[in-house]
């Protein structure tokens, strides 16, 4: 991974132009916004430290394999959604949200999103990352999936969220 900023941001505008699919007739548009991009750059250069805190670096590959590893990791760094949303814990939740949509975006054509604002009980989207995939049939919020997998207590729902991206 580049620990260069402006590469990190090259690469992503590349891998965003270049990724139609022939069988939409208008894609979404990408998103316009710097905020988004400085935060996938600040998140794809803070993930070397991140992975090597968490564990072998071989386990943080992406894949649906390392899906399991994410969920043991946050529920016993941050066992409750209270630490997990705490402040003392963002980074590592920041860190564990990136991760878990670059699990889904790798998994089928997707990109990032944010929408700005304030966050609420009425959107997940506002005031949150989230990833879309380009055919549109899908959408998850990371960081409020893994709260869900805290408050549910349910260490299999990021298999069942992920077997569901694929599905659709």
């Amino acid at each position: 991974m580049s620990e260069d900023p402006e590469e990190a941001l090259r690469r992503f505008d590349e891998w965003e132009r270049g990724f139609v699919l022939p069988d939409l007739p208008y894609p979404p548009p990408p998103s316009g916004s710097r905020f988004l991009r400085d935060w996938l750059a600040e998140r794809e250069r803070a993930f070397p430290a991140w992975a090597a805190s968490h564990g072998p670096a071989d386990r943080w590959d992406f894949s649906p394999d390392s899906i399991d590893a994410l969920a043991t990791v946050v529920r016993e760094e941050t066992p409750t959604e209270e630490l997990f949303r705490s402040p003392e814990r963002a980074e590592f939740a920041e860190g564990a949200a990136w991760y878990w949509g670059e699990v889904l975006r790798r998994a089928r054509p997707s990109r990032w999103e944010y929408t700005p604002g304030e966050p609420d009980e009425h959107s997940p989207f506002l005031g949150h990352f989230w990833v879309q995939r380009l055919d549109v049939k899908a959408s998850y919020t990371p960081l409020l999936n893994l709260v869900r997998m805290l408050r549910l207590e349910d260490h299999r729902l990021l298999g069942e969220l992920f077997r569901e991206w694929m599905s659709w």
